[in-house]
């Protein structure tokens, strides 16, 4: 039976770790984010006019192109797109990174949003066969796929660096980044892990020119970091934003916008997150695998509930209705074809959550997470 204990503001079930609901019967999640909230009210104008400086530097810069802009066809990176290139007049290269399951619904609303600026497009992508036995590694050594496809956007972001371009605009931020506040639910695609899941595998060999060298310790990746933290864009050269951290998430006014300005569109019963991906079905059902209590949209609604989007009366009665008929997504058997796996070796490979914190560094979430609240993002 799923437990009935839930946070009381957002509607995470207390069964998972991650969540510890407080004496009060709100969860870290939440209290996480009412602080930050409260540390960055008031601050909507220079928080913008932060945005616009470092949009002047990477103008004055006077580069082939001015900025990056990760565009996945879904309706964050399409709004990314829009505010860099026909707000703020932006050179802007796009960069797809194709997991060998983009959906045709983001193919379309890709090549409407590239058509609508003035922007160039590049589509990434690894051999598909490379990448459904990447596919297969994680499922089988982590309990996840995720973490394979999240470090292919990695490196399709690395093509910043290759053009040598000085803003990265990717569309996502603290408050809208639900599952990372869950490490019994995410990873990240972390160089690191990927290096640590790989090793002594044959596939390593083969994936090896993909790999970034390690990072070292020089001026310009200090001076990063500095900028950062001290907030000091003068300090390095480039730099990666998250669009969220900057503006609010208005998805009344997002929606409007892209579908009328660059095309946008969604399937009539569709949710609009994750379109682009054929595979975001499978990956939230492993959350109901993993925990019993937990739907596909457990989470992200939960997110929704803490930004006001959705009231926790209204979540909880879709989530619990969820409950009461979840069943393997359809897309499912196509997935475990493609991977030549089967269903029981599937769910047995995927049902202990511990399994993705097995490539974890000691320390390593504690260090990103001080990094995070220092750097206010």
């Amino acid at each position: 039976m799923p437990s009935s204990e839930r946070c009381l503001h957002c509607i995470l079930p207390a069964d998972l770790p991650s969540v510890r609901l407080d004496g009060h019967g709100i969860c870290r999640l939440c209290n996480d984010y009412r602080r930050r909230q409260e540390l960055s009210r008031g601050s909507e104008h220079a928080k913008k006019r932060e945005f616009e400086g470092l949009v002047e530097r990477a103008r004055a810069r006077n580069r082939p192109y001015d900025c990056l802009v990760p565009l996945s066809g879904g309706k964050d990176s399409t709004y990314a797109l829009y505010l860099c290139a026909r707000v703020y007049h932006l050179k802007c290269l796009c960069v797809t990174f194709d997991n060998g399951y983009l959906s045709e619904r983001a193919r379309d609303n890709i090549a409407r949003a590239v058509g609508s600026t003035r922007a160039d497009h590049i589509m990434y992508s690894m051999n598909p066969s490379t990448m459904r036995e990447l596919y297969k590694l994680f499922i089988k050594k982590t309990g996840t796929f995720c973490p394979a496809c999240l470090y292919g956007i990695g490196r399709a972001i690395d093509l910043a660096q290759s053009f040598g371009i000085p803003l990265t605009v990717s569309g996502t931020g603290w408050q809208v980044t639900y599952l990372a506040g869950l490490s019994e639910l995410y990873q990240g695609g972390d160089n690191e892990y990927f290096r640590g899941v790989l090793r002594g595998e044959p596939i390593e060999q083969e994936v090896r020119p993909m790999r970034p060298s390690a990072k070292r310790w020089n001026l310009a990746r200090v001076g990063k970091i500095a900028s950062r933290l001290l907030r000091l864009p003068r300090l390095s050269g480039t730099h990666y934003v998250r669009l969220y951290d900057y503006f609010d998430p208005d998805y009344e006014m997002i929606y409007q916008t892209i579908q009328r300005e660059m095309g946008w569109t969604s399937t009539a019963g569709q949710g609009a997150e994750h379109l682009d991906c054929e595979l975001h079905d499978v990956a939230g059902y492993l959350h109901h695998v993993k925990f019993r209590e937990l739907t596909g949209h457990t989470v992200h609604r939960s997110g929704l509930v803490r930004m006001g989007h959705l009231g926790r009366t209204a979540a909880l009665a879709e989530d619990l209705e969820e409950l009461s008929r979840v069943k393997e997504p359809e897309y499912l058997e196509v997935f475990l074809r493609d991977m030549g796996m089967s269903r029981q070796e599937f769910l047995s490979s995927t049902g202990d959550w511990k399994g993705i914190t097995n490539f974890r560094k000691s320390g390593q979430n504690r260090l990103r997470s001080l990094y995070h609240k220092l750097t206010k993002q």
